[in-house]
């Protein structure tokens, strides 16, 4: 027996298919493959942060970012600076710990000071289409796939 679908619904799975694909199956936020039936969506100016901002719906497209499920529950409802900075901050915190000292001592892993730059922010320096909208428009969608190394699907 089929189930009816309803008019909702395959507008609400239409808008899921159209931000996992801003990014061709990706994080938005670290660049990690995601799947079409679990991935998560983010609010990238969060959703209880609105009152700030009422002129704009936070569900609008250019606000919604595909999110693995470790970035987007780290994320939280944090503004993106606050996520970046936390992200910064993880390295610190690791070194307290006697485990990650050890496996550092040994040589089992190396720091590297890196910049954190979100997935999304190095498709825009790619691209010509700066920050205006995070969906690529399909002319540049294969130079970017081809400059990242991404297969097509």
């Amino acid at each position: 027996m089929k189930r009816k679908t309803t008019k909702r619904k395959s507008q609400n799975k239409k808008l899921r298919k159209t931000i996992f694909n801003k990014y061709f199956g990706k994080c938005a936020y670290c660049g990690t493959d995601i799947k079409i039936d679990n991935f998560q969506i983010d609010h990238i100016f969060p959703k209880f942060l609105s009152h700030r901002q009422p002129d704009l719906s936070p569900d609008r497209i250019d606000n919604l970012n595909p999110s693995c499920r470790k970035c987007n529950n780290f994320k939280a409802g944090e503004m993106l600076e606050v996520f970046r900075r936390e992200l910064s901050l993880q390295l610190s915190r690791l070194e307290r710990n006697p485990q990650f000292d050890r496996v550092l001592r040994f040589g089992q892993i190396k720091i590297t000071e890196t910049p954190i730059v979100f997935y999304f922010e190095k498709l825009e320096e790619l691209s010509d289409w700066g920050d205006k909208v995070h969906v690529c428009p399909p002319a540049s969608a294969n130079q970017i796939r081809k400059t990242l190394g991404i297969k097509e699907k």
